[in-house]
């Protein structure tokens, strides 16, 4: 999907679908590149559902609130809808070994010098590394080095 080009013609593919006072619309885009947020670090988007208004060769255009949409790549999608179907767009996220998302907030609880116990909810920007549960820590030097690869170094397709 070319993301230049549908940028290009949003406005005249998805003018039917918005009010006439709407000076600005937003769209994001699903395909088979990772998606950055302002500081540039790689994000995962969450499902969105909504009504499609406009279908392209490349791509499917889904109206998600008033003036947001999403472009969803036609080879990504498992069936190709029709115009006014409503669907739910479930794109990929990284997920760790226990199931749940990366960029899950945790909670983080101590004891200070008082006695008092502190808890912090904490975001991690850009998500964290995944640690593969082992059941005990590998001493061979070529399994430390495989799983030093698997967590810390990038994939080619980013």
């Amino acid at each position: 999907m070319n993301r230049e080009t549908l940028r290009e013609g949003l406005t005249a593919l998805v003018a039917a679908a918005i009010p006439k006072n709407v000076r600005r619309i937003s769209c994001a885009y699903f395909d088979d590149q990772p998606q950055h947020n302002a500081l540039g670090l790689r994000i995962d988007p969450y499902p969105a559902e909504g009504r499609v208004v406009a279908i392209t060769d490349e791509a499917f255009i889904i109206k998600t609130a008033r003036t947001s949409f999403i472009a969803v790549d036609r080879m990504l999608a498992t069936r190709c809808p029709s115009i006014g179907d409503k669907v739910r767009v479930t794109p990929y996220c990284r997920r760790d070994f226990f199931g749940e998302r990366l960029d899950t907030p945790r909670q983080e609880s101590w004891s200070g010098t008082d006695g008092q116990t502190h808890t912090m909810t904490v975001f991690t920007l850009g998500g964290k590394t995944a640690r593969i549960p082992l059941p005990a820590a590998p001493t061979c030097r070529y399994l430390l080095d495989m799983v030093e690869q698997l967590e810390n170094l990038p994939t080619p397709d980013g």
